[in-house]
């Protein structure tokens, strides 16, 4: 499933169910999940009209007169969103597989992701909808150079800011090395653009400094833990955030907690992303039946980044030692 052997005509030409254009039908003989009671509701009918849900009620109350969609076996959920993803052209319908009808690519090559934008939010596309911040935004020592525009001075983070928003991003983010007169003049100049300011925080700027400074988001629960102890992180040569974690103090905790309910902010923990911090290769996975969606070129870099656990795995699998997912 390479990028080459998908064609986009192929792509917005690919037909899910609907062997016709409809303006008015309703899905049938489905049940649908209702997530303001977590009721799951049988013998419910989707009516759509045009590209919006026009209602949700019993079947029996559906006109005849309406063309019927039967969905037996299954179960209608609304379209789920992720926030936090790093979009290829591949990935667009592997998302809608799995529900997803939404994402936020945040981090990316801006041509790339403009393009991508452009194509997956067009009419007939079998991809989500997709909202973007353009390339991250750091100063010098930042491990992404294909995904980052690096700044110089608060009077170019400026410049960089009003570029991005310019070219057309939807929101604007932060990376883990900006000093922090660069992450103020950031968000500022986010904000007098109307901008919604989301930031993946390090040693130089700590979650208590950047939601005072104005930040909207923070990923990962970056920053969290240099905030809880910032005479350690600040007094530190080395960012050491991982031993901050383990020293949780509750009272510090719930002074940070407090700020964050305070000023609103959303905070994107990315659980996965945790799991695979403490669980680098799950060697398990290589056999699982999913991986064949995953291209060549991705899977060459995962052998790069981690050589030495690839190659064990290879091992494994040549003494036909399999593992369970």
């Amino acid at each position: 499933m390479d990028k080459e052997s998908i064609s986009k005509k192929q792509f917005n030409s690919n037909n899910l169910y609907l062997t016709e254009n409809l303006d008015n039908y309703v899905l049938v003989d489905a049940s649908v999940y209702d997530v303001h009671t977590g009721a799951i509701k049988k013998e419910t009918a989707v009516h759509i009209k045009g590209k919006h849900i026009a209602a949700v009620c019993p079947q029996k109350e559906i006109s005849k007169n309406i063309k019927r969609i039967s969905f037996p076996g299954c179960t209608i959920i609304p379209g789920l969103i992720d926030v936090h993803v790093h979009t290829e052209d591949w990935h667009g319908p592997l998302f809608l597989a799995m529900g997803v009808t939404t994402v936020r690519d945040v981090g990316c090559e801006l041509e790339a992701v403009l393009s991508r934008r452009l194509w997956w939010n067009s009419e007939g596309t079998i991809g989500p909808h997709l909202l973007c911040t353009g390339p991250v935004l750091d100063c010098p020592g930042n491990a992404w150079p294909a995904t980052t525009q690096i700044v110089k001075s608060p009077e170019d983070a400026r410049s960089k800011v009003d570029y991005l928003v310019e070219r057309g991003v939807d929101q604007i983010k932060t990376y883990a090395y900006l000093d922090l007169p660069c992450f103020e003049a950031i968000v500022n100049q986010a904000q007098i653009h109307g901008k919604f300011v989301l930031s993946h925080l390090g040693k130089n700027v700590d979650a208590s400094q950047a939601i005072k400074a104005g930040v909207n988001e923070i990923e990962h629960l970056s920053g969290v833990s240099e905030a809880m102890w910032w005479e350690q992180n600040q007094s530190s040569k080395t960012w050491d955030w991982v031993k901050l974690w383990a020293n949780i103090d509750k009272e510090r905790m719930n002074q940070l907690i407090d700020l964050i309910l305070e000023k609103d902010i959303w905070m994107a923990v990315t659980r996965i992303v945790w799991l695979r911090l403490a669980y680098t290769w799950d060697t398990s996975l290589v056999n699982h039946p999913q991986m064949k969606y995953i291209t060549g070129s991705l899977k060459k870099f995962w052998e790069k980044r981690f050589p030495k656990t690839v190659e064990k795995t290879k091992e494994k699998q040549k003494k036909k030692t399999f593992l369970i997912f």
